[in-house]
């Protein structure tokens, strides 16, 4: 943990203001954990858009002003300017508040050493999305996807979907879907009927991040008699299908 300079890499990024009309979408990788006290500093740096340690360096500032006007004896005859002299103007809560609400983070953390639980909060704070990687099978595509979601815009952008059935139990693949989907792009969806009724149909429910509005699409399945009851095992065959076509098509 000892290498791992999480906060100065951020903190220099929050440090430069966001161009007028313009948000900051960052990809942060990292292959290290942090210690305790340095993940709240990360925290609240991103949460508020500044650090303990401007204020910190104001507070000094002022203290050595004042330890300098009581050695040269100016206790009682001083000016407001003498007072104020050379103290650096603490960050404005306004403008730092303004950068973190601009700023989102995509973070990818590789191997083992990560802190999983502090990445998901880093991004899920900012309105980002996180993966993970433990070996280089997954790390183009997971790169792929987290770019993709740096450049998508909010109104193109579907989060938190969710597989619901309607009048049919499935087990599908994937069985849990990625955290954001995007308008316009196909999804592939691959199912094992297990039981069906009258009007089988795959739901697909999601919010549009733009507004928080509600998306709900409707697949109906057009089964034949003879699929209305499968034994399962065509689930692994699937999930190899699913695997391969990311692997082609990341």
């Amino acid at each position: 943990m000892g290498g791992t300079e999480i906060f100065d890499a951020l903190q220099s990024v929050y440090r430069q203001p966001v161009r007028e009309g313009y948000e900051r979408r960052m990809i942060f990788i990292t292959d290290g954990a942090i210690g305790m006290s340095q993940q709240k500093d990360v925290m609240k740096l991103i949460e508020s858009g500044s650090s303990e340690g401007n204020a910190n360096a104001f507070t000094v500032s002022v203290q050595n002003q004042f330890n300098k006007l009581s050695t040269e004896g100016r206790y009682h005859n001083f000016s407001s300017t003498e007072c104020t002299e050379n103290i650096p103007t603490p960050e404005s809560s306004s403008s730092s508040s303004k950068v973190a609400s601009l700023t989102t983070l995509f973070c990818l953390g590789i191997g083992h050493g990560v802190h999983r639980g502090m990445m998901e909060q880093m991004a899920g704070t900012t309105g980002g999305v996180t993966q993970f990687v433990t070996d280089d099978a997954g790390l183009t595509i997971k790169c792929a996807y987290l770019k993709k979601c740096a450049l998508r815009s909010d109104a193109e952008t579907l989060i938190n979907p969710r597989f619901e059935h309607s009048d049919c139990i499935l087990r599908t693949v994937p069985a849990v879907l990625p955290p954001r989907m995007f308008f316009g792009e196909p999804l592939k969806v691959l199912a094992d009927v297990v039981q069906s009724q009258n009007n089988p149909a795959l739901v697909l429910t999601a919010t549009r991040k733009l507004d928080g509005a509600p998306v709900r699409v409707v697949a109906s399945l057009d089964l034949d008699d003879t699929s209305k009851e499968v034994n399962g095992e065509a689930l692994i065959t699937l999930h190899a299908m699913a695997y391969i076509d990311s692997l082609l098509h990341g």
